[in-house]
């Protein structure tokens, strides 16, 4: 029986070596993904991406980073110059000298995507406790025979195999079983949405810094724009929307979209990116201290773009390990989304 345990709701370009990889990894996979959209229900747009250089140091950065792509397998990124980005996004500045163009990229709403997933897994007999945080685990045995008793409000749960993937609660769990003994960091981001457009953006990047991408100009899904995500380390659960940040934010989007009416603010967001202290990277594996913990941490903001292939690791991973993994032949992929009233017939908007 596979569990999924919720605490609660919640509301860059690889730096190091595992991030790198998964990433890189992810990106056959989450078009895989993208590709069977219509399965789980959910809407994905395919736009390209380019990113933005606006000096002859940007430039010397995007071959860097074109050339690191290739080799990790990223298909069909090349540099363009103004004509070709004028092309390509009509809006994006006519001071950027040349750009990281990628015809790969897309966009989702990651709150259906993750919706859309976790109610396919429901509807083939997994578990999901909603709002029902870990207090304790008490550890039993030793070794391959050590069993987990963990202590939520939703009462006790026992298993033989513990996935820690609880994002900015890693550390804590991690600590409870007596496994590794790492500190969470709490880098918040503030995220600015904008009113509909008539046409969705391309999502239009600065050159990246060793920890963000920037300030970032993209559409959405549903029409809107998105302006994200300042990097400032905070006092963890720090949710606060910050003026300096939202100015930031504003400031740096109008140099990527000079014409972006930065006054259809319709609403600001905050959050904490997991980060693991003292290093950049993900953390992705068995536990050395715990045999039967397996961990999934510090894995920052490409979640849901690492999603797929942190999946395919750590199903190899507990195989490594010798847990009985088998495919179930019954297995049900497709999920029905529910009506979205905006883009429904009319027909059946006066059903609805």
């Amino acid at each position: 029986m596979l569990l999924i345990i919720q605490k609660r709701p919640g509301l860059l370009f690889g730096n190091l070596v595992l991030d790198r990889q998964i990433v890189v990894t992810a990106a056959p996979l989450i078009l895989f993904c993208l590709q069977s959209a219509d399965k789980l229900g959910f809407l994905f747009c395919r736009t390209g991406s380019m990113v933005l250089s606006f000096n002859d140091e940007d430039r010397a950065h995007l071959e860097k980073l074109r050339q690191n792509g290739l080799a990790n397998g990223v298909p069909e990124l090349s540099i363009v110059g103004p004509d070709r980005i004028h092309e390509l996004e009509p809006r994006a500045s006519a001071d950027a000298t040349c750009a990281l163009w990628c015809p790969s990229t897309g966009f989702v709403d990651p709150f259906e995507v993750a919706i859309a997933a976790l109610e396919n897994a429901v509807a083939n007999g997994v578990t999901f406790m909603r709002s029902a945080s870990v207090e304790a685990i008490e550890v039993a045995g030793t070794g391959g025979d050590a069993r987990f008793t963990l202590a939520t409000p939703a009462g006790k749960v026992r298993c033989r195999y513990l996935i820690n993937a609880a994002g900015n609660g890693a550390a804590d769990i991690s600590h409870m079983v007596g496994a590794e003994d790492f500190q969470m960091v709490w880098r918040q981001g503030n995220i600015v949405v904008l009113d509909k457009e008539p046409r969705a953006l391309m999502p239009l990047y600065p050159v990246p810094t060793p920890v963000s991408k920037g300030v970032i100009v993209t559409g959405t899904v549903h029409g809107n724009t998105v302006i994200t995500a300042t990097a400032a380390v905070r006092e963890p659960g720090d949710t606060q929307t910050y003026a300096s940040d939202v100015n930031a934010l504003l400031s740096g989007a109008r140099k990527l979209v000079p014409d972006l009416d930065t006054r259809r603010v319709v609403r600001a967001f905050a959050g904490g990116r997991p980060v693991i202290k003292g290093t950049n990277d993900f953390f992705i594996g068995q536990s050395a201290v715990v045999p039967g913990l397996f961990q999934a941490a510090g894995i920052q903001s490409p979640g849901v773009a690492s999603a797929p292939a942190i999946a395919e690791r750590m199903e190899q991973i507990l195989r490594d390990a010798g847990v009985a993994l088998r495919e179930r032949a019954d297995w049900d992929p497709i999920r029905l989304a529910p009506d979205d009233f905006d883009r429904a017939p009319l027909a059946r908007k006066e059903e609805l």
